[in-house]
């Protein structure tokens, strides 16, 4: 007779969560790390495991860089061109603020 339970058809539970009280056959365990934990929670409350727990265990290829990149040089010409300004080839620009000068070339 060890290990057996009772059916339980008409009982109780508290949500692990917020405490409210519902049919023990609602509450759900609750993953975390896709392991299941000893946590029961309502329909309400219950949410599926975090994808980002599964960084290291998925096989992911991000490629940062391109291979063999060339500057776009049409941006450039276009920005001077029409809005007057080129921060990055320009007239050589001085600012002093007290005893820092600060000259960009």
């Amino acid at each position: 007779m060890a290990g057996k339970y009772a059916a339980g058809k008409k009982s109780w539970g508290l949500c692990d969560r917020c405490g409210q009280r519902y049919p023990l056959h609602l509450l759900k365990p609750l993953q975390i790390n896709l392991k299941l934990t000893n946590i029961r929670v309502c329909p309400d409350d219950w949410e599926p495991d975090q994808p980002q727990y599964k960084i290291g265990r998925l096989k992911i290829t991000d490629p940062q860089a391109i291979l063999n990149a060339r500057p776009d040089t049409a941006f450039q010409t276009f920005r001077s061109k029409y809005w007057g300004w080129n921060p990055v080839q320009g007239t050589p620009l001085q600012f002093t603020l007290g005893a820092v000068t600060v000259t960009i070339t």
